[in-house]
């Protein structure tokens, strides 16, 4: 199932501009290692199964209007359905929103009012959220009216045949919308084009590996919500 989208000359078409051109070239590198954490037991995910489910979902954002431009918005920790959900929006050519669950002891009140300025701000087409967040995302009903809200669950769905073929983005699309953690104000979003994303993950690479293929893997105990813990 996971590999019928995936073909040899699939990806010797791909040119490297996006991270999604880059994920492609390497499809049969190394699996992503998640350790036990906030998203639950220890998991270990092939690059061609986050691929052809990102690739499945991006057929489900599509029934749901998302539209090459918009954005999807995750309220979720580090796990498998953070990263099936960046991939779907990828390949629905939407920009992916990382936003912070609610931490433990945070006055509800307050994450409200920060969650939904980043709502205001974003104006997503679909939220995924972690059961943490729904009461918040309940509470903020006037914005999210007109808003597709999915659980972590309902992105690892099991689909049978062809999933839609990726949405090709370019160089200058918009990937990611960064926000500040709004410690000090209301969290301020930041735009971050495809090529810029590729452009720093290299650079990490090149610190990493001197810029040379390698086995080597890193470990981040970083949230995908923080800036570096994306990258």
């Amino acid at each position: 199932m996971h590999d019928s989208i995936i073909t040899t000359s699939t990806i010797a078409a791909v040119k490297t501009q996006t991270i999604l051109d880059a994920f492609l070239r390497h499809i049969n590198g190394a699996p992503v290692n998640l350790l036990a954490g906030a998203h639950g037991e220890a998991q270990i995910i092939s690059r061609r199964e986050i691929f052809a489910r990102g690739c499945a979902l991006a057929r489900e954002f599509q029934a749901f209007g998302v539209e090459p431009g918009d954005k999807v918005m995750t309220v979720l920790p580090t796990g498998k359905p953070f990263l099936v959900s960046t991939f779907g929006a990828w390949a629905a050519g939407a920009a992916i929103v990382p936003v912070a669950p609610p931490a433990p002891g945070m006055a509800a009140e307050y994450y409200e009012r920060k969650l939904a300025n980043m709502v205001r701000t974003a104006r997503p087409k679909i939220i995924v959220a972690c059961a943490a967040a729904a009461d918040a995302l309940k509470n903020l009903f006037e914005l999210t009216d007109d808003v597709h809200l999915l659980s972590d669950a309902e992105v690892l769905f099991d689909f049978v045949g062809e999933p839609h073929p990726p949405h090709i983005p370019q160089a200058n699309d918009i990937a990611h919308i960064q926000f500040t953690s709004g410690s000090t104000s209301f969290p301020k979003g930041a735009a971050i084009a495809h090529a810029q994303l590729l452009a720093n993950v290299r650079g990490v690479g090149g610190v990493v590996c001197g810029g040379q293929p390698t086995d080597e893997q890193v470990v981040s105990w970083l949230p995908v919500h923080h800036d570096m813990g994306f990258i």
